[in-house]
């Protein structure tokens, strides 16, 4: 039983850090998650707010999944939070989970 414990362990770990990666969107979506980035590498908030309409819009008719959601309005409200360096790192992780 004891030698369990520590599999147990690190498959917790992997599964937590295997969470917390950004989602991939399909391919229809790419163009909102390259666009988020944009506007974020360029402190551009109008810009951002514009994305944001489209992707609510996205996932108000379903072609966004809660998941893929979350991650825009994380970026978003670090970016309103003025948290710039935040926003920017987290647009640069999903944007790079879109794969090459």
């Amino acid at each position: 039983m004891n030698r369990i414990i520590p599999y147990i362990i690190v498959i917790q770990v992997f599964m937590i850090a295997g969470c917390s990666r950004p989602p991939q969107v399909n391919p229809d979506q790419i163009r909102l998650v390259e666009a988020t980035w944009t506007a974020v590498s360029g402190k551009d908030v109008k810009a951002l707010e514009s994305v944001m309409k489209l992707a609510d819009t996205e996932h108000q008719n379903g072609r966004l999944t809660d998941h893929q959601w979350s991650s825009f309005q994380e970026i978003y409200k670090s970016a309103e939070a003025q948290k710039w360096k935040s926003a920017e790192d987290s647009a640069f992780e999903f944007l790079h989970a879109q794969g090459p």
